[in-house]
């Protein structure tokens, strides 16, 4: 079998679980590194690692790119078109339940968190776009609630 068939064969990458793993704890590294520094704790030891830890988030597009692309390819392989609507089908359907279920619990809790009240309300005067995901486009503050939305709007 030729290496393009044995790819095209392949439906799990194993190798990328490593490199995926290895992106989402740089990004964590770099947000609790932030936030201890927010808190006044300034003796964390791995700081220094986590400096550039936000490089995680390009290299988890970048795998999230190299899938897509994947799958695209193969439909292309086997039916000679690629049909859109049902990619995107089935991205919101693996998406959409899960991301407006945490926008929904962060709209009922947020009354109850000790967030400024001017926090509380950009977040109000934010929703459309969260709900559109449009997000990316359209909110600026990078501290505002729910503001991680971009990422998935970005994708």
């Amino acid at each position: 079998m030729s290496d393009h068939q044995e790819f095209l064969n392949t439906k799990y990458f194993n190798s990328l679980n490593g490199i995926r793993c290895l992106s989402v704890l740089s990004v964590i590294g770099f947000h609790f590194t932030g936030n201890c520094s927010a808190i006044g704790i300034t003796n964390f030891s791995l700081a220094p690692i986590f400096t550039r830890g936000n490089l995680g988030v390009n290299l988890f597009f970048i795998i999230s790119g190299f899938l897509i692309t994947t799958l695209l390819l193969r439909e292309q392989e086997a039916r000679k078109t690629i049909s859109i609507w049902p990619f995107y089908a089935r991205r919101m359907a693996r998406i959409f339940p899960l991301y407006y279920s945490v926008l929904i619990f962060t709209i009922l809790i947020i009354p109850f968190t000790d967030s400024s009240q001017a926090l509380k309300k950009e977040f109000i005067c934010n929703l459309p776009f969260f709900f559109t995901y449009t997000s990316n486009w359209f909110v600026v503050n990078n501290s505002a609630i729910f503001v991680l939305a971009w990422t998935l709007a970005t994708e």
